[in-house]
């Protein structure tokens, strides 16, 4: 799968964007808006395991949506790929 060989090259976040495509959000816990932590907050707390865990480790998470999927990827300090989720909405 695409996403998992990513992860194996711990691609970078423009690796990332050249693979998977250019229109993502980044979410960065280092900024002081990080939209993510509101948008956890209203939503049930059973919901977005992975998310929220990698919001409580400070990672940097890129976010695509479609019509039916979601795409999380989590990435570290240096902005390399070190995981992802993906959900239906």
């Amino acid at each position: 799968r695409q996403l998992s060989r990513l992860v194996e090259r711990k691609a970078t976040r423009e690796q990332i964007a050249k693979e998977i495509g250019p229109t993502y959000t980044l979410y960065n816990p280092q900024l002081p808006h990080h939209g993510l932590r509101a948008f956890l907050a209203r939503e049930p707390a059973s919901l977005y395991g992975p998310v929220r865990a990698a919001v409580r480790d400070g990672r940097r998470v890129m976010y695509y949506t479609g019509a039916w999927q979601q795409t999380w990827l989590f990435l570290d300090d240096e902005e390399r790929l070190v995981g992802y989720w993906l959900n239906t909405q």
